[in-house]
């Protein structure tokens, strides 16, 4: 037997405050109507009260509230098994953490309209397992694949463009990493996408797409930016906000590579996309990736306890129907009737 609330036990302290209480307003009674009430009438009362029928219906109320209290601590028994089987693909979601992401042609910026799309992404999950990846001039495993879709959004809240310390966008080195986190016997389930504005400088992200894909990996890429350049603002210590600036003083601007981000999805059989003011861009993807067959991602058998809180507070509930239905008082002994009898017929 298992118990599905046990932390309601301490209700079971109620039952002797109870008890006691009871027991106070019996004597309460009695001394408030040998207080105020004509002493013969008193005591013609308090004759006429059977106490052990008054204790009996005492203990019925006592009795009823311990299983209504028993059925809030919700008894469970009776066994049963059950195989839970889960389904889904693997994703992992490789964000680009360059400085770069801090470009404010997005809302409040690149970087954080990429992460307010995997959220509404992570929502849409359905026993997928998913992992994060993120990436600047290298790239570093965030949360390897899993179901805990609450872990996930947790680590994915923590990261920003300082996370790690290396400046750039290697896309070689973030698929690389991405692709070590697959289960490597197989070839299908394997889904990345890639989350950047794709200017990058560092290897050749290309091959390395093309490696990977046979390997069984997949690459989607979300393009977020736009083809024109636009400033990266920076902050310093003070809080003043200015733009980045080279070596001669002249302000830097970042631009979408929409033809790496193609090149690397074509070559693994996926899609690109450019980022839009929506959160449409991951849902599509979603949605191409539920079209592949799906893989047995656990397995397991779970015990599961019936519920029977039900008979207890049956019991609780039929107690105190009765209660109300029983009397307390003496019963009159049929030879003490006989002289009234007689005098009537008289």
């Amino acid at each position: 037997m298992k118990w599905g609330s046990p932390n309601l036990f301490i209700l079971f302290l109620v039952i002797p405050v109870i008890a006691v209480f009871l027991r106070h307003c019996w004597k309460s009674r009695i001394s408030a109507l040998s207080t105020f009430g004509n002493p013969v009438l008193v005591n013609k009362l308090i004759d006429s009260i059977d106490r052990s029928k008054q204790i009996g219906k005492q203990v019925i109320i006592v009795v009823a509230l311990f299983f209504l209290i028993l059925s809030l601590v919700r008894p469970q028994f009776g066994i049963k098994t059950r195989q839970i089987k889960r389904t889904g693909q693997d994703i992992i979601i490789a964000l680009d953490l360059s400085e770069s992401m801090l470009a404010e042609d997005f809302t409040p910026n690149r970087l954080e309209k990429a992460k307010q799309e995997i959220k509404s992404f992570i929502k849409l999950l359905e026993g997928d397992r998913i992992g994060l990846v993120v990436f600047s001039g290298e790239a570093q495993v965030l949360c390897p694949l899993t179901l805990d879709y609450g872990a996930a959004t947790l680590f994915l809240e923590e990261v920003d463009t300082k996370w790690l310390p290396t400046p750039g966008t290697n896309l070689s080195e973030a698929i690389e990493v991405a692709s070590r986190c697959f289960v490597e016997e197989e070839q299908k389930f394997k889904n990345l996408i890639l989350i950047t504005d794709g200017e990058g400088h560092e290897g050749d992200p290309v091959s390395v797409a093309e490696k990977v894909a046979q390997n069984g990996v997949t690459i989607y890429a979300i393009g977020i930016g736009k083809p024109d350049g636009v400033p990266i603002p920076t902050t310093d210590q003070s809080g003043h906000k200015s733009y980045k600036k080279d070596s001669k003083g002249e302000i830097v601007t970042t631009r979408l590579d929409m033809d790496t981000l193609q090149k690397i999805s074509s070559k693994t059989g996926g899609r690109w996309h450019q980022a839009t003011g929506g959160q449409l861009e991951l849902k599509d993807i979603y949605e191409e990736i539920r079209e592949e067959e799906d893989k047995d991602l656990e397995s397991s058998i779970t015990t599961i306890y019936d519920d029977r809180f039900q008979i207890p507070l049956l019991i609780g509930l039929v107690l105190l129907l009765i209660e109300p239905c029983m009397s307390d008082r003496k019963r009159l002994l049929k030879s003490a009737m006989e002289p009234n009898d007689a005098e009537k017929t008289a």
